[in-house]
């Protein structure tokens, strides 16, 4: 979380998809600005933490059926599923802590 929680406020630049940290995020799964940030974020943010992986931006790839889990909680990255694609659009990562622990 602490990883994490060190990018809060990042924004993107002038233009979609640019920036310093949006393009050090992009740079860091081997892509180049402008391209979609989210997934790369968190592959980024999991790099920071010390794990070789995710090392991605796709979101979809960051959900795997045997790492999928119902409840949230800190550390857990989230998917925001796009009917109208069909697939995980979207990704972020949970900050709080489930209260019913």
């Amino acid at each position: 979380m602490a990883a994490a929680q060190k990018e809060v406020g990042t924004r993107e630049g002038n233009v979609p998809n640019t920036g310093a940290k949006v393009s050090e995020y992009i740079r860091y799964i081997g892509f180049r600005t402008p391209d979609k940030w989210c997934a790369a974020w968190a592959s980024d943010v999991f790099g920071q933490a010390g794990f070789k992986a995710p090392k991605t931006a796709w979101s979809p790839a960051l959900f795997p059926a045997s790492r999928q889990v119902k409840a949230p909680a800190a550390g857990v990255v989230l998917g925001i599923h796009y009917a109208a694609l069909k697939w995980i659009g979207h990704c972020d990562i949970v900050s709080w802590k489930d209260r019913r622990d």
